[in-house]
Formats: C-alpha cells, structure tokens, sequence
C-alpha cells in the first residue's frame, strides 16, 4: 500500500526480522569460486554502481547491449564498461546528467534494434 505524503509517496518498510539460525555446512571453495567468477566477468576495481538493467524475459541485458555494439559508449565521464557491459563506470568526472543521458541512449537503441524495453536495476534519486 503507498500513502502520499505532501508530494512524496511513501512506501511501507521493514523495521524488524527475525533470524533462526540453522547449521550448515559453508563451502569455502564455492565461495572462492564463486569470488574469482565475479571477478573475471564484471568490473569489480572500477567505479559503478553495479548492474544497470533488470534482464528481460529469455535474455540478458548485457547480451543486448553487446549485440547493438553499445560497449564502451560514453556520454561524458560516464562509459559502458568493455568488461561486462550491464555496468556503467564513472571515470571520476562523470555527473548524474552524463548518467541518464547514457542511460536513456540504450534504453532507445535497445527498443529501437530488438523491440525490448529495458528497466532499469538501479533505483534513481532526483
């Protein structure tokens, strides 16, 4: 349920969980695994803020982005990241409005080659 407040809508949230604790054994090789996966696919000493896109049904953002050859466009000092191209990256100079004007740049491409609408992962703040 959203309640309007002023001009601002707000949502319910969780003040309290409650954690049982149940034995398992934890694999410190799955992990480590897992950990060197991670940073052999995505761009994890660069500055971003993590995957952009939700993937669609049936595909992967990051395969569409590929596919209309979008990898390391730039729009200021914001760039899609050669890595893994779901992940923008700040080169340090880049501002909020060189982010969504990338982001807005893909969102069309992406419509307009495959007829998929991208939404994002990210949660902007204005």
């Amino acid at each position: 349920m959203k309640k309007f407040i002023g001009r601002y809508i707000t949502k319910p949230i969780i003040i309290s969980v409650k954690l049982f604790k149940h034995t398992t054994n934890f694999d410190m090789n799955l992990l480590n695994l897992l950990n060197q996966k991670r940073k052999i696919s995505q761009p994890i000493n660069q500055l971003s803020c993590g995957c952009i896109f939700r993937n669609p049904s049936g595909d992967h953002a990051a395969r569409l982005i590929d596919s209309a050859q979008l990898k390391g466009s730039r729009v200021g000092g914001i760039y899609i990241s050669h890595k893994h191209s779901n992940y923008f990256i700040n080169d340090g100079s880049g501002t909020y409005r060189d982010f969504l004007v990338l982001l807005r740049r893909v969102k069309e491409v992406i419509a307009s080659k495959f007829s998929v609408k991208l939404d994002e992962e990210v949660i902007l703040l204005k």
